[in-house]
């Protein structure tokens, strides 16, 4: 077996990349239940979070999607977090809701990617059938909630009460929203891919309106539908353009000054409407987590 092969199978198995010093939540073989905070996963985890600390101090990124589980066990993981010798960096996609957004708070940098689900909420008990453990259990929840809106009020610019309240019904939030209230540091955001996109971007902006048009109508009648639009507007957006972002072998960018542009162009097709010949004629208008 190979180096490549190894390290391949060390994160796509035990979700550790050593060379990056990576950290992957979750099992990819377990389906949806992988990736949910069970004794397993937060197990293998904490595993993988020692083998990483071991080898030096350098920032180790815990990469996460989850939509929670067992508070008792994602607890675990964050006092693992919190005695790690090792600056840990949050990065949160897809979906991080209930006991993955405690771990997202109390990372030392916690970054989220544009478009992830976030939802917060109470813990959820089972009822006990004898009166006495009933009460038992009772305060031992409450005394449990209070532990983890204490945690979000001590990793956010919000108070105890804050969390309290809001946490009695589901609260989904945007990463953005996230960022305003102190539970992130970052949003991030996608890439200016206009370089990678050039061969994309000459073929959309010479597009034949006439045959658009005409595969709108098939479309409606294909799925037996009645047109509901007054108008149909075909928009090509021009890319922005990153010069640090080339393909192997970089054309000259486009345009040449390597100027971001946000262009788009815009078609309107409607019973009435003249259309252009083409769709690319243009208007005239034109803290660093490691430290």
């Amino acid at each position: 077996m190979t180096k490549k092969t190894e390290a391949f199978d060390q994160i796509m198995e035990h979700g550790v990349d050593l060379k990056n010093r990576i950290l992957y939540f979750g099992r990819v073989d377990a389906g949806d239940d992988g990736a949910m905070f069970t004794w397993d996963s937060v197990e293998k985890a904490i595993r993988g979070l020692h083998i990483l600390a071991s080898q030096n101090k350098q920032p180790i990124e815990l990469h996460m999607n989850s939509c929670g589980g067992s508070s008792s066990d994602m607890l675990r993981l964050h006092d693992e977090i919190m005695t790690c010798p090792c600056k840990i960096i949050f990065v949160g996609s897809g979906e991080c809701t209930s006991s993955a957004t405690w771990i997202m708070a109390c990372c030392d940098y916690r970054k989220l990617y544009e478009n992830t689900h976030v939802l917060l909420h109470d813990g959820s008990d089972t009822a006990s059938d004898r009166h006495t453990d009933f009460l038992i259990n009772s305060k031992h929840s409450e005394e449990h909630m209070d532990l983890l809106y204490q945690l979000y009020a001590d990793n956010s610019v919000m108070p105890f009460d804050f969390w309290a309240d809001i946490c009695q019904r589901d609260v989904p939030l945007t990463p953005y929203e996230c960022l305003t209230l102190g539970l992130i540091d970052e949003v991030i955001k996608p890439a200016a891919r206009g370089n990678l996109r050039k061969a994309r971007t000459r073929r959309l902006n010479n597009m034949d309106e006439v045959e658009i048009k005409a595969l709108t109508k098939t479309i409606y009648k294909r799925i037996r539908k009645k047109r509901n639009l007054n108008k149909i507007e075909i928009s090509v957006k021009q890319p922005e353009y990153d010069p640090n972002l080339v393909e192997n072998e970089p054309e000259d960018l486009e345009p040449s000054d390597s100027t971001l542009s946000t262009n788009s162009t815009t078609v309107t097709i409607s019973n009435a409407s003249s259309l252009p010949e083409k769709v690319g004629q243009q208007s005239d208008e034109t803290e660093d987590p490691n430290s």
